[in-house]
């Protein structure tokens, strides 16, 4: 093998890996941006209030099971392409409250669909569904 054709594999390798880093950076938002929307819902969320049409689903002890309890709720609620949409999914512990969006596609945290539901009783207290590029940009321009 001759060091130009070398040296294109080479190119060819570093071009590719780099692409995958743009995307994946696109997508990443700073933890203490996370925390920070977390902490602006937690003041917007009534905790008492329950989504009537939606039974508690007992206990729930990890994000895991909210992430899937969230996928469940949005597809029965916005539809199967929205919840199969904004993966992957985040979730948030805050007092007894489970937070989770999606992530995908998004401008800011918490721009994708939203679910808030209590740890204790797996009833839920909000759907949410993603904010449409109006209602992103109002935010970007209006933040908090």
């Amino acid at each position: 093998m001759s060091i130009l054709s070398s040296l294109r594999s080479w190119l060819a390798i570093s071009l590719w890996v780099t692409s995958f880093v743009v995307v994946a950076q696109s997508r990443f938002f700073p933890e203490p941006d996370w925390q920070a929307w977390v902490d602006q819902l937690m003041t917007d969320v009534d905790r008492e209030a329950r989504v009537e049409t939606e039974r508690p689903r007992g206990s729930v002890a990890g994000e895991r099971t909210a992430m899937a309890i969230a996928r469940q709720v949005w597809t029965d609620n916005l539809g199967r392409d929205v919840a199969e949409a904004a993966r992957p999914y985040r979730a948030f512990k805050r007092h007894n409250l489970w937070i989770v969006t999606g992530t995908e596609g998004i401008e800011r945290p918490g721009d994708g669909p939203v679910l808030v539901l209590t740890r204790d009783a797996g009833a839920v207290v909000l759907i949410r569904p993603p904010l449409d590029d109006d209602q992103a940009a109002a935010r970007t321009a209006n933040p908090g």
